[in-house]
């Protein structure tokens, strides 16, 4: 079965971006860091998939299911408009990622 959303492994990403503390967060910790490790170590798939220590096919494509069904729900749940921003929100995280992935590699040489 091909899977169409890509996987992007962002378990050793850990930005900081400060931000204003006028509102409860969600996101952002006490010292208004994203952190999000501390976010992927949290959840339950997370620790349930690295509890042995490997990541399986199964796994892999299980958590892609999952991520894939969520997808789903968020089309049944939101507004066409907020669809847009989480499908903007995805795709900058992604570049975060991404580029903080080429970061360390320029770093490391």
């Amino acid at each position: 079965m091909a899977i169409d959303l890509p996987i992007h492994t962002i378990t050793h990403l850990h930005i900081q971006l400060l931000h204003n503390n006028t509102f409860k967060d969600m996101f952002f910790n006490e010292q208004g860091i994203l952190d999000i490790d501390e976010m992927v170590s949290q959840e339950p798939s997370f620790k349930n998939i690295m509890a042995d220590g490997i990541v399986t096919e199964d796994e892999l494509q299980c958590q892609s299911e999952r991520v894939i069904a969520m997808l789903h729900e968020a089309e049944r749940r939101f507004s066409e408009s907020d669809q847009q921003f989480i499908k903007k929100l995805f795709a900058e995280t992604s570049v975060l990622s991404e580029v903080y992935h080429y970061y360390t590699i320029q770093n490391i040489r």
